[in-house]
């Protein structure tokens, strides 16, 4: 499953960050509630980044640590993927 943000636009990084959390967060209920087997799907998520046409840029480490929340926070209690005793594998 490759759940994608684009960077287009002009949004900053924690824009990104809102609407990854959003976006996954639909796209695991949607799949806990048509009974998709969570444990067999390969999860492959955009990289938090800010638009391309942002005026501020993010560094490697603020992209990275974005990123990670993002992660941390899909596998946190507040989604779909608790009803999952086994995280999906995240490539």
């Amino acid at each position: 499953m490759e759940p994608e943000v684009l960077p287009d636009g002009d949004h900053d990084i924690e824009t990104a960050r809102r609407v990854t959390e959003d976006v996954l967060a639909f796209v695991f209920k949607a799949l806990a509630d048509h009974h998709v087997f969570l444990e067999g799907i390969l999860l492959k998520p955009n990289m938090v980044t800010p638009g391309v046409k942002c005026g501020a840029r993010a560094s490697s480490e603020d992209i990275a640590y974005y990123t990670v929340q993002v992660r941390c926070t899909l596998l946190s209690a507040d989604y779909a993927v608790q009803k999952s005793p086994n995280v999906p594998t995240i490539v």
